[in-house]
């Protein structure tokens, strides 16, 4: 809402995704949890609504309208007909006479709502109270011995003045109250006021789950409500040095926290100097540089890597994206990477709202695309939603071996937030001690069998080995049984019964680290794809599952509660089918999961069976090669080789030229006035819809470019006006140690040709300049993350004068990782 200039009311229409719900628009706040059930993706849209809410009205935003909240989401608890009949069936107003099964929103001819709740009724409920206590922050964690600042803001939308006491305290689990402060508070009808909030956690607390709670008292009405707040201490580093190759950036940070290290230039020089265990500082790595060859030659030796944050991938395999992520998930539960985290440690690592787009909670501004499964262990992945999008195709965290040694991927902002994120000290910590500690594993016998191989397979397996069976027919079920020692019948469907399109994790299988529930499915008609997929492809993944049976060990079952199939695949996600389909289905009993893959023990090994067999439709699926490669590698087979392969660092692909492909452009001078609202249009606008207010103050057209160059049309002034979107935040009060800005952080604005130019980004006015034919530059421009606004003022020489315009580095680079939206 960064455009709304609070002159007059605002209405906050058409949002929330009860609109196009599926567990593709719920990654942001579920991960892969929408999968598995479609309560999880009421309860994420209410959840998005929630905040969305609260921070609007934090804001002052007057009234929403959340799209399709009731119809599409109320459940019909009515699982039968019911007809209807009227005393006077002339008078007027409408008279349905049957209302069939699940059809009707509202119970209308019972006493009571006539409502069925959902998992995301109590987020409705919460964000819409009348008068309410808001934290726009979501970050939920902090360290002992430092200040918890929080920003309250009481919205008071009873039709009376709220006058009374406000309490902000960390509490224990039991209820008592480490730290509080008390304000007196006093907000007249339709208004709202500010408190801030600075609480001193005392340096002795225990690492623990603690409550951060709010509690309005007023003779007017009431408001409390409670969150979960992690606080840990501040570690220091026990274990061993290691090497630091980078600028040294890091040095300082590294030595407040006890850890020991020599720089260096190459790994090659670390593996001299005796030190295994290699930092990479964050952005060290650059594009045609060979770090990727000699961290192959690194791990061969022995060495094990910690990659932080980079602009481009060390790994060929994984191209890295600019996805600003919010949230991320865990993907290998009790991988050593994860010691002493929880999940929720891996979100909102900031105090800026969820609604920010160009906010500073982001846990990771750049991400790495997952392989196929053959190389990368994805600990951590993350992803984002959209209308009618959305994966978690990217991965945040990661591991990479290659000979004895390893490398582990992090593009987590931990060297960020070491100090104010306790994650992301953990982290760190975590990484190093991995990295210290990593011995490569035995290398176990794991080996592929066919339908008709049961007895090579039991006797393979009696001899120590793990046997991955595939291409299991219904007709070669007794045999294998036989052989086994074991009962396998396939589950007989309901006539007409719908083919398996997904599978799930089996609770208590561990061979599935590094797969998402994403991967498991072969559904891809989400509610409005076909805007970002002009022809979805529902793959079936299994041809049958099997009945539960003594000694067979589930990995992979049938879903049972997500109702994907019928919804996406059947027809029933559109938005007159939605409720009706998923009240009829919770209607009727759990079914009993089928096995898709399960594993016998056998002598000294195991048999797997796993019927997870999807069509091959690369590229458009490789997600669904994950599970067979990644259960090759967690069974103990060895990972892919040439992880690293290439001669150099890649440039990421789908950059941009550093300048843009279209402008918006008007010629000729305007008035004072006008000129001022021009400046004014430019200011930040975080709105997820790139609103582009000035087009609405003067006849502005569109106009594509060559190369970056606009053409004068006349002697007189041009306007040209276009968006720069920055994956991060540009600028240049970040000090260095000698008190100068970082040279890094500057971005300029070249221009060629001739006249005058003055430009105006995001509300600042730049000093204009003078261009003689050769390159002019505005410098050290700062950007926000997000979207930018660019106006420029030309003044040409003379009619048919050009010019050229490009974002660069201090280097003289363009700046790539810019893109320029409509």
């Amino acid at each position: 809402m960064g455009w709304w200039d609070r002159s007059r009311p605002l209405h906050s229409g058409e949002m929330s995704l009860h609109h196009f719900m599926g567990p593709n628009s719920a990654i942001t706040l579920r991960g892969d949890r929408g999968w598995a059930s479609y309560m999880e993706v009421d309860a994420a849209a209410g959840e998005d609504l929630e905040m969305i809410v609260e921070d609007g009205r934090a804001d002052g935003v007057c009234a929403f309208g959340p799209w399709n909240l009731s119809c599409i989401t109320n459940l019909r608890p009515y699982d039968r007909d019911v007809t209807l009949t009227w005393p006077d069936p002339s008078a007027p107003g409408m008279k349905p006479t049957r209302a069939p099964a699940h059809s009707c929103e509202i119970a209308f001819w019972e006493d009571g709502p006539g409502y069925q709740p959902t998992a995301s009724f109590a987020s409705w409920r919460q964000c819409f109270r009348p008068l309410a206590v808001i934290d726009r922050s979501r970050n939920g964690q902090a360290f002992a011995g430092t200040c918890f600042r929080r920003t309250l803001h009481v919205v008071n939308d009873l039709p009376r003045v709220v006058e009374g006491e406000l309490r902000a305290s960390v509490i224990q689990s039991t209820g008592q109250v480490i730290v509080g402060a008390s304000f007196r508070i006093r907000v007249e009808p339709g208004r709202r006021t500010c408190v801030v909030v600075e609480l001193e956690l005392p340096a002795h607390l225990s690492p623990a789950s603690y409550r951060w709670q709010i509690e309005l008292d007023s003779p007017a009405g009431n408001d409390r409500w409670q969150r979960e707040l992690r606080i840990a201490t501040q570690e220091r580093w026990s274990g061993a040095g290691l090497a630091l190759l980078g600028p040294g950036t890091l040095c300082r940070q590294l030595e407040e926290l006890g850890i020991p290290c020599r720089s260096v230039a190459t790994p090659a020089e670390a593996l001299a100097a005796g030190l295994k265990v290699l930092l990479v500082e964050p952005r060290a790595v650059a594009e045609g540089s060979s770090v990727n060859r000699d961290l192959e030659t690194f791990c061969q030796a022995g060495g094990r890597a910690v990659v932080l944050a980079q602009d481009v991938s060390v790994c060929p395999v994984l191209e890295p994206a600019l996805k600003p992520v919010q949230t991320a998930w865990v993907r290998a539960p009790g991988h050593p990477l994860l010691a002493g985290l929880v999940e929720e440690d891996l979100r909102f690592w900031g105090e800026d709202p969820f609604s920010l787009l160009a906010g500073d909670s982001y846990v990771a501004t750049r991400t790495l695309r997952k392989d196929e499964g053959s190389h990368l262990q994805s600990v951590v992945d993350s992803g984002e939603s959209g209308m009618g999008g959305g994966d978690l195709e990217h991965c945040v965290l990661g591991e990479v071996r290659s000979g004895t040694g390893l490398v582990i991927l992090c593009q987590l902002r931990v060297s960020e937030k070491l100090a104010t994120i306790p994650a992301a000290r953990r982290l760190l910590f975590n990484m190093l001690q991995r990295a210290c500690s990593f011995a490569p594993p035995a290398v176990a016998k794991v080996r592929l069998a066919g339908p008709r191989q049961a007895a090579e397979a039991v006797a393979a397996a009696q001899s120590g080995a793990t046997v991955i069976v595939r291409g299991l027919r219904c007709e070669d079920l007794p045999e294998w049984s036989v052989a086994l020692g074991v009962t396998l019948r396939p589950i007989q469907g309901k006539p007409g019964a719908l083919p398996i399109y997904q599978a799930l994790h089996a609770e208590g299988s561990g061979l599935g680290a590094g797969v998402s529930l994403a991967d498991l499915s072969g559904v891809e008609s989400w509610c409005y794809s076909a805007w970002n997929t002009p022809k979805p492809v529902d793959a079936p993944v299994a041809p049958f599952a099997l009945e539960p049976a003594e000694r067979l060990q589930p990995l992979l079952v049938t879903a049972t509660r997500s109702h994907l199939a019928e919804l996406m695949v059947a027809g029933g996600k559109t938005e007159t089918l939605r409720s009706p389909t998923v009240s009829a289905l919770r209607a009727q009993p759990a079914a009993q999961p089928g096995i898709v893959s399960g594993r016998i023990a056998c002598g000294a090994g195991q048999v797997i069976l796993d019927l997870f067999t999807p069509p091959s439709l690369e590229p458009l699926r490789a997600r669904l090669t994950r599970w067979p490669n990644r259960l090759w590698v967690n069974c103990g087979g060895s990972p892919a080789d040439g992880a690293f392969a290439g001669d150099v660092v890649r440039a990421m692909t789908g950059t941009s030229p550093g300048y843009p492909p279209r402008v918006f452009v008007q010629a000729g001078e305007v008035e004072a006035g006008l000129r001022a609202r021009f400046h004014e249009a430019t200011r930040p606008s975080m709105d997820g819809l790139w609103s582009k207010p000035i087009l609405q103050l003067a006849a502005w057209r569109q106009i594509p470019l060559e190369e970056g160059v606009v053409l004068a049309e006349g002697s007189g002034p041009v306007w040209v006006y276009y968006l720069l979107d920055a994956p991060s935040a540009r600028k240049n009060l970040a000090q260095a140690d000698l008190g100068v800005p970082n040279p890094e952080l500057m971005t300029f604005l070249e221009l060629r040709g001739h006249g005058t130019v003055e430009a105006v980004v995001d509300a600042k006015v730049l000093p204009p300049v003078q261009l003689d034919g050769g390159p002019s530059a505005i410098a050290d421009i700062e950007l926000e993350q997000g979207k930018n606004h660019v106006l420029l003022r030309w003044t040409p020489r003379a009619a048919g004068d050009r010019l050229a315009m490009r974002w660069r580095d201090i280097m003289g680079r363009s700046e790539t990782s810019y893109s320029f939206p409509d």
